[in-house]
């Protein structure tokens, strides 16, 4: 069974920020910061762009459906902020449009008596409707026809659609902006889009090249140490984590942190009343996203714990596989396997259940923010504090706000995982366990003479493998170094190689010591004094030639 302490690595949760780790990213990153900040430039008109969309609703719904005209009963206390432009009918009746008031002065107004409660359509006077006007109850003033609203709602639908052409002009409009707005949104969001995930794919692309790339310059202890299939979860899984946090997290983060704060700006300014409806279900999200990250975080880390595990099982079994069947350990590894497996579907189930319940606790509460909005909406439409275009935006925008506090949540987590991903990656390029080059190398030209002279070596400091091991291979000698596994046959011929270096005594090529020589030259040149060495694990008496090798 594999140990699990050989993973430890992935038992660390991560910061949300590491100073260190993103000083260390900030090298990938800085080459593409004028990309990233022309991004981040779209992303803030996109985020503009996309609260404009609901706020055409309400201008069309306020301004060009619902009718707009009040009649004034106490024309001198009309706040002076309010427009000032009052029609006079021929029996001195008193008109305004209240298209610009906002809904709870309009309401204050109402309330004081100093508009009427019912509604009327102000309809300019244009060639051809007068015939339709006089068919119904009607005022007339300079340049327009006021009209109650229950005897608009008695004329044909030809009719209306007749004097009502000024405001299906200006619906016209708006659908155009709205379209235009839709159109830019798509441009700009491909553009964004194709750039932010272009330059988390390079990073991502250098980041994979310098693992390789120290990887084949570490000493051979550390792949001792480290289990293939850690160091390919470092490649695969580990990048993996941190292109998520280029390409999602970088930017998408200040873009949805802008979102939530515009909308419940916009939200304040067009309703004070229903805003804070709405605060009253955010500490209750905000509560849900809180216990929702612990949760998250925890089952997060043991799926990559456990896949950390099952990636080196599956490694190192393909690799053994020749020892695997020839010592028929087949049913072992599968049964070894077989449990790894379960172990890393059990952590996935419990990630999917956590995520299960975390989502529609967030539609949950969309809904019971829906109702309230329903509820003090309906009526603040009745009491004339709220307009219905006022109404629907809210909806548009509750909506609209919850997205982003949703990703935010599990940006969270994958923030957690990149730093945790991001120590383990830096913490490899840092490593500088090699051996060591010689200040001044030599470059003689070699015959192939091996001395070995009171030759000390130990893996681990304390089990001698080698003890004072003195021997001499002149060029053109073939020499069978014979003995059992463990006795250190392979391992003479990778102190030969410099893979590791003795702690005592010498190893001389020609009578110049290894260690004098550049490593990259003397295995360029193994072959002038390795190729005459063979191995037999057989006893002595049972190697009657040097072609048997085991």
């Amino acid at each position: 069974m594999i140990n699990d302490e050989l993973y430890f690595e992935e038992d660390k949760t991560g910061k949300i920020y590491d100073s260190t780790i993103m000083r260390w990213l900030m090298l990938y990153i800085k080459p593409y910061w004028r990309t990233i900040l022309l991004n981040f430039s779209l992303l803030l008109l996109l985020t503009g762009m996309n609260l404009t969309l609901p706020f055409i609703y309400k201008i069309g719904i306020d301004r060009y459906v619902s009718p707009t005209g009040k009649e004034v009963l106490k024309a001198k206390e009309i706040p002076l902020e309010l427009p000032d432009k009052i029609i006079e009918s021929s029996d001195k009746r008193q008109f305004t449009d209240l298209v610009s008031v906002k809904e709870t002065i309009k309401g204050k107004m109402e309330d004081a008596g100093i508009v009427s409660k019912g509604d009327y359509y102000l309809i300019k006077k244009v060639e051809g409707i007068s015939g339709i006007v006089e068919r119904t109850k009607h005022w007339e003033t300079d340049g327009f026809y006021v009209l109650e609203s229950s005897a608009m709602a008695k004329l044909s639908i030809a009719d209306r659609i007749q004097l009502r052409a000024g405001d299906l002009k200006g619906i016209k409009k708006l659908a155009f902006i709205y379209l235009i707005l839709i159109l830019l949104i798509f441009v700009f969001s491909y553009i964004q889009v194709y750039h932010i995930q272009w330059i988390g794919q390079r990073i991502s692309y250098s980041i994979r090249e310098d693992i390789v790339k120290k990887l084949t310059t570490l000493a051979y202890n550390f792949f001792q140490r480290n289990p293939v299939g850690r160091l390919v979860t470092r490649v695969s899984n580990d990048v993996a984590a941190l292109s998520d946090f280029f390409s999602e997290v970088l930017v998408y983060l200040g873009s949805h942190v802008l979102t939530i704060l515009g909308i419940l700006g916009i939200m304040f300014y067009l309703s004070p009343l229903l805003f804070l409806v709405i605060l009253a279900v955010i500490p209750i999200l905000a509560c849900i996203t809180f216990i929702f990250r612990f949760k998250a975080r925890t089952v997060y880390r043991d799926v990559r714990k456990k896949l950390a595990v099952i990636n080196s099982n599956i490694s190192e079994s393909v690799s053994g596989i020749s020892v695997i069947q020839s010592f028929v350990q087949e049913k072992r590894k599968e049964k070894e396997f077989s449990q790894i497996n379960k172990d890393y579907y059990l952590s996935t189930f419990r990630m999917i259940k956590v995520f299960a319940v975390f989502r529609p606790m967030i539609d949950l509460i969309y809904s019971i923010g829906v109702a309230l909005l329903i509820w003090f909406g309906g009526r603040g439409i009745i009491s004339a504090v709220v307009s219905f275009g006022t109404f629907v935006v809210f909806i548009s925008y509750l909506e609209r706000l919850f997205n982003p506090i949703r990703q935010l949540s599990e940006y969270f987590n994958v923030m957690q995982s990149a730093m945790a991903a991001g120590e383990r990656v830096y913490n490899i390029l840092k490593n500088n366990e090699k051996i060591p080059d010689p200040i001044i190398p030599e470059y003689p030209e070699l015959k192939g003479k091996i001395e070995f002279e009171n030759v000390w070596f130990s893996y681990n400091g304390k089990d001698w493998i080698l003890k004072d091991a003195s021997f001499v291979i002149n060029p053109g000698e073939k020499v069978g170094i014979v003995g059992y596994t463990g006795s250190g046959k392979t391992t003479i011929v990778k102190l030969l190689l410099r893979l590791y270096d003795i702690q005592k005594g010498s190893i001389k090529l020609d009578g110049t010591d290894i260690r004098n020589l550049n490593k990259h030259y003397l295995r360029k040149h193994s072959n002038c004094f390795a190729g005459g060495i063979t191995f037999c694990r057989k006893p002595v008496k049972e190697c009657e030639s040097l072609e048997e090798t085991g």
